[in-house]
């Protein structure tokens, strides 16, 4: 029971914070042209979300091209001509695989480093040391890194695309008997370009969505290393709740 309670306690401390964190946006928005003053600071976060990251995305899409492969042809396997599994998985990756499992990787690495960084800095007093010098932390800390996932996040996603769609093509072509031609025709058959805008619209908001968790519960943490570890653990967490969420209020506003 206490564990239930004591539970339940977090869970409200954790949405009270992101609640209270809704002002942070608002500041962020308006901050956003300043980055053109200091636009290294949101060059080195692009880097670090999308240069840094691309051997984890390219390992990643292809198996998750592998496996939507295998789990596409064992349900069309006797039911569905051959010519139409190159269509399933592409669309498939395209409007969810390749922009929310992204999303869920990358809340795993960047939503917990950026929260571990700037509890780090909360606990250490340089936030409060930078607000003494006048610097807006919200400039410096929040815009900077919620633009670079913004621009990102959907490069980082057509990169998965195409990784995990070779991963698909390989798999079929090699392991379930499907010629390339025929993998690649049927593709082209229903391909329309707006399931690739749904993906990157996607990917988009779960850019801002991992980035925006990170630096409020960064941000905001308290008690020391302890509270560092648990900003960096509910980080993760809640970027991760709120990717699948808004993945359902996107796809269902979209299609």
């Amino acid at each position: 029971m206490e564990n239930s309670s004591s539970f339940w306690v977090r869970f409200y401390k954790n949405y009270e914070r992101l609640v209270e964190g809704i002002y942070h946006i608002y500041e962020t928005i308006v901050n956003i042209p300043l980055i053109f003053k200091n636009i290294n600071i949101t060059i080195k976060y692009m880097y670090e979300i999308g240069v840094e990251t691309f051997p984890l995305v390219v390992f990643t899409s292809i198996f998750v091209g592998i496996i939507t492969a295998l789990q596409a042809n064992y349900q069309f396997d006797d039911l569905v001509p051959k010519i139409f599994l190159g269509t399933a998985i592409l669309k498939a990756i395209v409007t969810e695989l390749a922009p929310v499992i992204m999303a869920l990787v990358m809340s795993s690495r960047y939503a917990s480093a950026t929260a571990a960084e700037l509890g780090t800095m909360a606990v250490s007093e340089q936030i409060n040391a930078m607000i003494v010098l006048g610097l807006n932390p919200i400039r410096f800390l929040f815009t900077p890194r919620i633009v670079a996932g913004i621009i990102m996040f959907p490069v980082i996603t057509i990169l998965s695309d195409v990784f995990s769609y070779l991963g698909a093509m390989a798999t079929s072509v090699f392991f379930l008997n499907v010629p390339a031609y025929i993998f690649i025709e049927g593709s082209k058959k229903f391909f329309f370009v707006f399931d690739v805008v749904v993906g990157l619209i996607k990917a988009a908001v779960f850019g801002f969505i991992v980035t925006y968790v990170g630096c409020i519960f960064g941000y905001m943490t308290k008690n020391g290393a302890k509270g560092v570890g648990e900003s960096t653990m509910n980080a993760v967490v809640w970027a991760d709740i709120l990717i699948l969420i808004f993945d359902f209020i996107v796809a269902w506003l979209l299609f």
